[in-house]
């Protein structure tokens, strides 16, 4: 067989150019081709070059690599240019802003804001603003260089910074045999310590240690773990991480937890009986993931499955006879029991759960396991309160369920019965001693319901009185914007509960016809800047940015607060 021709060969026939190929002076390419280049040998003429030609290969140039080009030296002479008009503004405005722009501008960088964010919102709110002086000038200076030091680390991507090399999991657990998107017993470890730091601990439905325990056995045949359950897990996890691994694509951000999703879906259609602990909680888990990416839908048919499998393990239970109380068994159910009635209400779908006749989890306050710390950073332990959250998020759940669809003959006393609940709560979760975030969480869920339930009353209650309802909904957002304050102090916004994004959002839109109000507009750009910030983990924060985006150009067309809505996006 012929050879086949792979560079263009120098007949004239083929091309008139090199009929003269003899008389013609070779010159040095600007840009060696990848050939000569790898070959490291000088690469004359072309393309093709005189070496490929000779030689028969393919001749390939990668014009972007030639910075003597104007277009690479004019394009490189703007992006400096733009970066250096970013760096006078941003000075400018740490020199001379208001203490809160400068802290929603560290709050943005915090949360890994991209350049063009941060000059959105330079462009929207600092440069129309009449600016004071802030006696924090150093102190704010000092961190901003600190946090761009922490993203520039992390853009290095593989490279393993300082933070990794330090990195200690709170718990050690192994890869196999529990999935096959990895064999890296440490990044497994990473990332189930990272989901029992800041998921589980509010929704707290399953139980820390036995899960632990028997993750760490290795052995398929248990009753408190699964393959399904620890995909569902990393997957949800995999957003709280900075590490590169976890993404499907590296240059994707978006598609962290991707590769634990597939797998978490292949196994799940090969599980025949659904009704089993791990199983249930895997679901659960992995409606929290389709949510977060902006699915809706597939949330939702994950969490009905979880329903159904919830409900038939009660039965099971229940024929069996119940003599000791598993905690395992008491926070897994509880724990469905509060997620699906309140992501049943918040939805509009009014399908709360019935209570469970299994026994609530018990006490654990002064448990040696009952401790918390703020993974990964390294702190000392405090007392983590689980069995408290758990109490009080069924009992605040109990209230949220007596909501049907004719909201307004129950609201009244509901509201009385949430009052009661936020004054009866024992100072351990209360906000003014809050030690760890997911007391915030509870309270957030609290003012979050509240809203909701006069949300909904404003449009089944003709009669109302909308000053008292509008006034009521409005406190309860500046609440929300509190603790997110609370919890950005205490351990900063890079990472949460996932449902936070459903607190803020809440809050955004309570927010949104009151804007004319200066408080109120300042709380919505506070909310929005972490809500902004929360973008780069959960892709559902986007997409409930452009609606409110959307809603508020709709609802302040014409007004003044054209810097305030389109920062938003």
């Amino acid at each position: 067989m012929p050879e086949q021709d792979l560079a263009p060969a120098s007949q004239g026939s083929r091309d008139p150019a090199f009929s003269q190929g003899s008389s013609r002076k070779s010159t040095k390419s600007s840009t060696a081709c990848d050939v000569c280049k790898t070959r490291k040998v000088k690469c004359r003429g072309g393309p093709p070059c005189d070496y490929c030609v000779s030689h028969g290969t393919v001749c390939v140039v990668d014009q972007t690599r030639d910075g003597r080009r104007k277009i690479a030296v004019k394009r490189t002479l703007d992006d400096l240019e733009k970066d250096r008009e970013l760096l006078i503004d941003l000075v400018a405005t740490m020199r001379d802003g208001k203490n809160t722009y400068v802290e929603q501008l560290l709050t943005l960088i915090r949360g890994h804001a991209s350049l063009s964010d941060i000059r959105a919102y330079i462009d929207a709110q600092v440069r129309d603003a009449n600016i004071e002086k802030t006696p924090e000038l150093e102190r704010l200076q000092n961190e901003i260089q600190e946090s761009r030091r922490n993203v520039r680390a992390r853009d290095m991507g593989s490279i393993m910074d300082i933070q990794r090399l330090s990195d200690i999991p709170i718990f050690k657990v192994p890869a196999k045999p529990w999935t096959t998107v990895t064999d890296d017993d440490d990044l497994v470890s990473h990332l189930v310590s990272l989901w029992f730091t800041w998921s589980n601990p509010f929704e707290n439905y399953v139980h820390r240690e036995s899960f632990i325990k028997d993750m760490q056995a290795a052995q398929l045949d248990c009753n408190y773990c699964s393959p399904f359950l620890v995909n569902a897990i990393l997957a949800e996890a995999s957003a709280l991480s900075d590490y590169i691994e976890v993404s499907a694509s590296a240059d994707d951000m978006a598609s962290r937890g991707d590769k634990f999703i597939k797998e978490a879906k292949t196994l799940l259609v090969k599980i025949d009986d659904i009704a089993n602990l791990p199983t249930i909680q895997g679901l659960a888990a992995l409606s929290v993931v389709m949510a977060m990416v902006g699915k809706d839908r597939t949330g939702w048919m994950y969490l009905g499955l979880a329903r159904r499998a919830t409900e038939e393990f009660e039965k099971q239970l229940a024929q069996g006879g119940i003599r000791n109380a598993e905690d395992p068994i008491s926070y897994a159910l509880w724990g469905m029991f509060s997620i699906i009635t309140t992501f049943s209400v918040s939805l509009q779908r009014y399908e709360p759960k019935d209570l469970p006749k299994y026994p609530p989890p018990k006490l654990s306050h002064g448990a040696s396991w009952d401790t918390w710390s703020p993974y990964p950073r390294q702190a000392e332990p405090v007392p983590a309160h689980l069995s408290c959250i758990s109490h009080g998020w069924s009992d605040l759940t109990i209230i949220l369920g007596k909501i049907e669809s004719d909201v307004s003959s129950v609201l009244e006393n509901c509201h009385k019965e949430l009052r009661t609940w936020e004054s009866n709560l024992p100072e351990c979760i209360k906000t003014d001693s809050a030690s760890v975030p997911h007391v915030l969480y509870l309270h957030m869920q609290y003012h979050s319901i509240i809203m909701q339930m006069f949300g909904f009353l404003s449009f089944h209650d003709a009669n109302s009185d909308p000053i008292k309802v509008k006034n009521i909904r409005i406190s309860a957002a500046h609440e929300v914007l509190k603790l997110t304050n609370l919890h950005r102090k205490k351990w900063g916004i890079q990472r949460m509960s996932p449902t936070m994004i459903h607190w803020l959002s809440t809050s955004m839109f309570t927010l949104l016809d009151a804007l004319d109000d200066d408080s109120n507009r300042k709380a919505f750009t506070e909310l929005a800047v972490v809500t902004r910030a929360c973008a780069h983990r959960w892709m559902l924060s986007k997409g409930i940015l452009r609606m409110i985006q959307l809603n508020a150009a709709k609802m302040h067309t014409g007004s003044n607060l054209k810097g305030t809505v389109g920062y938003i996006m």
